[in-house]
């Protein structure tokens, strides 16, 4: 996070609790939890940090290495996800939730105390709305959303 962070939230942490019903809930990334590269190798990551446009690139390019490295990715991420709920289930109680978003990939797993929201988004915003005692989590187009309400 830098400053601009400031301009749409009042505080910054690594991890909200408050309770929701009689479950105490847990917010946070994740990447404390299942660091990615740039977590586990800081320098490494300082030194190459010029390749990331190049990565990002790839990261949306139709072509066969950009196929292969999303595929990588997401395996990537599924592994994070596997550790996220793995951690939740060692560390927390049945009265108790942990919600996520780390791994990108969005899973509602509160029989085994977590949740993963998911990644937002290329339009598509994955939150979850907590009303109350009551979550749901959310996944929402909001490119299409967008055009809908320019045409009203």
């Amino acid at each position: 996070m830098d400053e601009r962070v400031k301009l749409f939230s009042v505080r910054q942490l690594n991890e909200y609790q408050f309770t929701a019903g009689a479950r105490k809930v847990i917010v946070t990334h994740g990447h404390q939890v299942a660091p990615e590269f740039d977590g586990v190798f800081p320098r490494i990551t300082k030194k190459f940090r010029w390749l990331y446009p190049s990565i990002f690139k790839l990261s949306r390019s139709p072509s066969l290495a950009g196929r292969l490295y999303r595929s990588i990715k997401i395996r990537h991420y599924r592994y994070n996800m596997r550790r996220l709920q793995q951690y939740a289930q060692a560390n927390f109680g049945e009265a108790e939730l942990l919600i996520t978003g780390h791994s990108h990939i969005q899973v509602d797993n509160r029989r085994h105390g977590f949740i993963n929201l998911g990644e937002f988004g290329r339009g598509w915003a994955r939150y979850a709305l907590i009303d109350g005692s009551k979550i749901s989590v959310r996944e929402e187009n909001y490119e299409k959303l967008a055009k809908s309400k320019k045409r009203r």
